[in-house]
């Protein structure tokens, strides 16, 4: 890539950061794939990463807040999710915006 090309670049990434009041750092791919992040830390063993965030997506009724309760069930006490996947223990935070207190309550119970 020729020194031109690069300013256009250098110019566009900064007018982005600009332009949306951001301090998300917009970078080069070349600039994060020469990064060393060291090895990634997992609260469910390939499934879930630490230092991140996770979102489950999907259509109504296909048991996502049941999928959830029983992550959340198993990272809290340092067990095995599904039996396979270990866990690293750690605190949990639910924030269930669809269901009421009493629905929360009963699904935890039945788990």
């Amino acid at each position: 890539m020729d020194n031109n090309n690069k300013q256009k670049i250098e110019a566009l990434l900064k007018n982005l950061d600009e332009k949306y009041e951001s301090d998300l750092g917009f970078q080069r791919l070349g600039d994060v794939m020469s990064k060393d992040f060291g090895p990634i830390n997992w609260i469910v063993d390939k499934l879930v990463p630490a230092d991140s965030f996770s979102i489950i997506s999907g259509d109504p009724a296909n048991y996502k807040t049941w999928l959830m309760m029983d992550i959340a069930i198993r990272v809290s006490q340092g067990l095995p999710f599904l039996g396979h996947f270990p866990t690293a223990q750690c605190p949990v935070l639910i924030v269930d915006e669809e269901n009421p207190e009493r629905v929360v309550q009963d699904r935890f119970k039945s788990l």
